[in-house]
């Protein structure tokens, strides 16, 4: 047995599903559609039930607030851009239509934001460094997620490492970190001529190095 109602909680208005069961005593969840939903002994009355919803107004708002977060867990910003994402077993591929993702699960889609963030890190390391006028090596490229720093140039192995989290970035952001550590072959510390070469090739680095710390 089910009926449906709404219900004003600081100032807006929610849906209310309350369900009738062989229960002792009520229970609330709230559902992937924000819904408070209400399992109550077959003989409570609505009145009653609408009583304890008040009563327990702060309590449901905690419930939706943290259900709302983990819906927003269904988009991503890749390249600056936010896409909604949208899981299904169908989508051995992933898809991407418009501002969507379609995707069969998380796992397939990190795999996915991995590749594209492969691809995208080694386009944009050649363009980087087709910029430079400098003699320096063109380095071997790896991703892995750093705490502390967006990017690491070791000039003894001419290997740069680029943090995984910047795939939430756009392009000129991404530049600049490559840029960045390109200049450390040039001047392996953080001088007033590091940034006098980095300026160089990047000469609004100092907005992106903002947004980075945003």
């Amino acid at each position: 047995m089910e009926a449906s109602s709404t219900v004003t909680l600081a100032e807006k208005e929610y849906n209310v599903i309350i369900k009738r069961k062989n229960n002792k005593n009520i229970y609330m969840r709230i559902d992937d559609n924000l819904n408070i939903v209400v399992s109550a002994p077959f003989f409570t009355r609505e009145k009653e039930i609408f009583k304890i919803i008040l009563k327990e107004e702060a309590k449901i708002l905690k419930m939706i607030a943290k259900k709302d977060q983990k819906e927003d867990k269904n988009s991503l910003l890749l390249f600056g851009k936010e896409y909604k994402v949208i899981y299904g077993n169908l989508f051995d591929t992933p898809e991407i239509r418009n501002d969507t993702i379609f995707v069969r699960d998380e796992k397939l889609l990190n795999k996915f934001v991995y590749d594209n963030l492969y691809k995208t890190f080694e386009n944009r390391l050649y363009f980087c460094y087709n910029l430079f006028t400098d003699n320096i090596p063109y380095p071997t490229l790896a991703i892995r997620n750093m705490k502390t720093r967006w990017g690491v140039c070791n000039t003894r192995l001419k290997k740069i490492t680029l943090n995984f989290q910047l795939y939430h970035y756009d392009i000129q952001v991404i530049d600049y970190v490559i840029i960045h550590e390109l200049s450390h072959f040039l001047v392996q510390n953080h001088s007033q001529n590091f940034w006098k070469v980095v300026s160089t090739y990047c000469p609004d680095y100092k907005a992106l190095r903002k947004k980075l710390k945003q």
